[in-house]
């Protein structure tokens, strides 16, 4: 659908360039771009970038896509405000929606409400994102040439001692989402699907071919899904600025450096030319993320004259942990902390079980409960140590009891207390494998030697 034209409406409403537009219809410009945040030859020709930045339409598209990202980044709650609060829904329903592409149904179950709440959702935050763009363009309306779009004002610190970041949009953001979260891992096959539609639509506007040939065992890569998810989409729309009507083909490898994205650009018509500086940015962009997950980005030109970027980043290969629990409520939790960290759980109900599966799956770390119904986890530790199959493996003891000493005595690593939270259960087996200094040490006080 091409953007709508700008509507004739009285003189007493806003004027900017000879163009004139009312509320209603700037509205439905920035449901507009929000929709195809990453098609950016189409944000480059929308009115809303020429309304926004005061260039000609052929230069203006080029800063409409980081002043969305801001303008999202600018709806974020101040500290302080509850997680379960409104407001915090609202801005991660913008996030998930518009930055990650998710539909509906989905993000109103991740965000734990009916899809009918959710739109109820949707909306309020669209017209906060609106209201915010809206203010900036009355602050452009004003006599003389405009040459660059007005900063968006940020709401003020709660706390004026703490650091707030600073307006420089939703990409700086990702970033230092993806610094912090160190603990998780994503599948890059599960990625690459996400982005699926994202990617066709990109295609579709430049007339590109993009073909991902991914190989089917899953390769996970040691960084948050946000910043994978960003940093995909970045390398394929520098792609689509370099070489429209091309073809580009997605591989992945793994090797004892980490995990290898490889982007390789054929030349299509006209071929690949000098790098515009909205490519010199997208690619800046990509290399930044790159660098943020402990990787590289490296580009160059192949004999062909293809284009080729390689991308290395951090192997995130899950470790197993196995838990030993008669209860099966308990194991689902703990599955549930685990779901998006370097960890997948098995699970295993009684002795036999939980000693068949330390010595087929070999896990990296078994976490124990000790109040089993036929067999106590203690005589189960002891099963344990004396299989030379299973005895090397770190044992985290979990129970509502004051185990600790008894854990010690028998060499365990980490006794954890119930009842569990997702930090504790992560910090207990991170423990595990932060060397031997740090083995027998309570979670939630200074490690000591057994």
């Amino acid at each position: 659908m091409r953007p709508p034209v700008v509507r004739a409406v009285p003189a007493a409403r806003l004027c900017y360039n000879q163009a004139v537009i009312d509320r209603a219809s700037f509205d439905q410009y920035v449901r507009e771009a929000l929709g195809r945040l990453y098609d950016r030859p189409y944000l480059r020709a929308h009115p809303l970038a020429e309304l926004l930045t005061g260039r000609s339409p052929e230069g203006s598209g080029r800063s409409l896509h980081p002043i969305l990202l801001e303008a999202i980044e600018h709806v974020r709650p101040p500290r302080g405000v509850p997680a379960v609060s409104p407001a915090w829904r609202q801005y991660r329903y913008l996030v998930l929606r518009y930055v990650e592409g998710i539909g509906h149904e989905s993000i109103a179950r991740e965000l734990g409400i009916s899809v009918r709440q959710a739109r109820r959702e949707h909306t309020e935050a669209l017209g906060a994102v609106a209201s915010t763009l809206w203010d900036t363009y009355r602050a452009l309306d004003a006599p003389g040439p405009k040459t660059r779009v007005a900063a968006i004002r940020r709401p003020e610190p709660v706390d004026s001692g703490e650091e707030r970041a600073t307006p420089a949009g939703l990409d700086a953001e990702v970033v230092r989402v993806g610094l912090e979260a160190t603990e998780q891992s994503t599948e890059l096959q599960e990625t690459v699907e996400s982005i699926r539609g994202l990617v066709e639509s990109l295609a579709a506007t430049r007339a590109m071919r993009v073909e991902l040939t991914l190989p089917p065992a899953p390769l996970y890569v040691a960084t948050s899904r946000t910043v994978l998810r960003q940093l995909l989409l970045s390398i394929l729309s520098y792609a689509a600025e370099v070489a429209p009507r091309a073809v580009s083909v997605l591989s992945a490898s793994e090797s004892a450096a980490g995990v290898g994205l490889h982007l390789l650009v054929e030349p299509g018509d006209p071929p690949v030319g000098r790098e515009s500086s909205e490519a010199e940015t997208v690619l800046t962009s990509a290399r930044y993320l790159a660098e943020a997950a402990g990787g590289a980005l490296d580009r160059g030109q192949t004999t062909t004259r293809s284009l080729y970027l390689n991308v290395t980043l951090p192997s995130g290969q899950r470790k197993t942990v196995l838990i030993i629990d008669d209860d099966p409520d308990m194991p689902r939790l703990l599955g549930r902390y685990l779901a998006g960290s370097r960890y997948r759980a098995i699970h295993a109900r009684t002795a036999p079980a939980a000693l068949h599966l330390a010595r087929t799956a070999q896990p990296d770390v078994i976490i124990l409960d000790v109040l089993m119904p036929t067999q106590d986890g203690w005589d189960i530790v002891q099963r344990l140590r004396e299989q030379p199959e299973t005895s090397g493996i770190p044992i985290i003891v979990c129970s509502v009891l004051a185990e600790g000493p008894i854990a010690r005595s028998l060499g365990i690593e980490v006794y954890l207390s119930k009842p569990v939270t997702r930090q504790r259960l992560l910090s207990a087996l991170d423990r595990c494998f932060s060397g031997p200094s740090m083995s027998a040490a309570h979670p939630d006080s200074p490690s000591r030697s057994p």
